[in-house]
């Protein structure tokens, strides 16, 4: 004879593990439906849940994530992974998004600008601008493009205007009478005028 498992009392059902009573039946039930086995599991889940949240335990697992992270093959691994997850085209696309987005951000522009201006004021970068800027104003299609563009007749206008209003400025008029009275001042300019001078003469009283 054996005995149900519920309320202990005899049974002679040899097919089920209680008896006739209907709260051992209903018992039976759940228990067959795996009630009582998920009750379990919450307890403990509850119990490892409690035992998780102690210091103690958290710097022993941290401890360990971080000799665990410092392995080889963690590193292989991770390395591995991580080289085939940017190949996928989702992440690529996630990420020219982000790029996109990040690079509109004023903060971004600002900070860009700023040292922008600022590695533009290196001598080591100036002299190299200059050097490229040398070397490319040789180049025979830049050559030839300037002198396209110089012959438009826009660009000539242009340029005749600006040349007639920086002549009328007063400190440019200044500079060229310094300039021209100096000129008139050198011994080959005098020794030109002199020379001049005598073959005109020359040729006046020829005729």
């Amino acid at each position: 004879m054996r005995k149900c498992w519920n309320c202990g009392q005899p049974t002679n059902d040899e097919q089920s593990r209680v008896c006739s009573d209907e709260i051992c039946q209903r018992a039976e039930k759940k228990s067959s439906n795996g009630e009582f086995r998920n009750k379990g599991l919450v307890k403990q889940h509850e119990k490892n849940r409690e035992y998780n949240q102690r210091p103690e335990v958290k710097a022993k697992q941290r401890e360990y994530q971080r000799k665990y992270n410092q392995r080889p093959e963690k590193k292989a691994r991770q390395r591995e992974y991580q080289r085939e997850y940017r190949q996928r085209p989702e992440y690529k696309a996630k990420a020219r998004e982000y790029e996109r987005e990040y690079r509109q951000r004023p903060e971004v522009k600002e900070r860009k600008r700023e040292y922008q201006r600022e590695y533009d004021r290196r001598p080591e970068v100036k002299a190299k601008q200059r050097e490229y800027m040398r070397e490319y104003a040789q180049r025979p299609e830049y050559k030839a493009k300037q002198r396209e563009y110089a012959q438009r007749p826009e660009v000539k206008a242009k340029k005749r205007e600006y040349a007639r209003e920086r002549y009328q400025r007063p400190e440019n008029k200044a500079k060229a009478r310094e300039y021209q009275r100096e000129y008139q001042q050198r011994p080959e300019v005098k020794a030109r005028k002199r020379e001049r001078y005598q073959r005109n003469k020359k040729l006046r009283e020829e005729e």
